[in-house]
């Protein structure tokens, strides 16, 4: 698949369908250092997005998954979102924009 943003999913520990689905949405990636990586977004006000299953990345699209908005940098204030699937909750991602950022 080609898109002009390259979120370098292969270099993560997250699944293809996962990775290229991000990608194609405009979503990057985040490296945890702890085996387990992430899909990500981060608002120019500090607000970040990250799609989750209990604390772990999704393995396919189909997977009910969670996105957990974190409200600053050391991911203690936080508020998670449920979705029905990771297609969802990556399509919520891509398209919200917190209260915080306006």
């Amino acid at each position: 698949m080609k898109t002009k943003f390259q979120n370098n999913w292969q270099a993560h520990n997250i699944t293809e369908s996962i990775g290229k689905y991000a990608e194609k949405l405009g979503l990057d990636c985040i490296c945890t250092g702890g085996g387990c990586d992430f899909i990500y977004k981060r608002f120019p006000c500090g607000v970040q997005a990250v799609l989750n299953v209990e604390a772990e990345c999704p393995d396919s699209l189909d997977e009910p998954s969670s996105v957990t908005v974190y409200q600053d940098d050391d991911w203690t204030v936080y508020v998670d979102y449920q979705f029905k699937d990771a297609r969802e909750a990556m399509k919520w991602m891509r398209d919200i924009n917190p209260v915080a950022c306006t």
